[in-house]
């Protein structure tokens, strides 16, 4: 966590995105991390997409 908050103090979009989603991935049932997640796409106004699953790439 602490990764991804320093990230988006730098407005290191991509870098705090991908931590958020790799913790996630770990821990889906974590409702701290599903409200940093849900908070951090409301500030890009990606609201929409926020509760949709994520896709693990292959």
């Amino acid at each position: 966590m602490a990764r991804a908050i320093a990230s988006a103090k730098n407005g290191i979009w991509y870098d705090t995105l991908a931590t958020l989603a790799q913790m996630r991935r770990i821990a889906p049932d974590d409702a701290s991390l599903k409200a940093e997640w849900t908070q951090l796409l409301q500030s890009q106004t990606l609201e929409a997409v926020a509760d949709k699953p994520l896709v693990q790439s292959f």
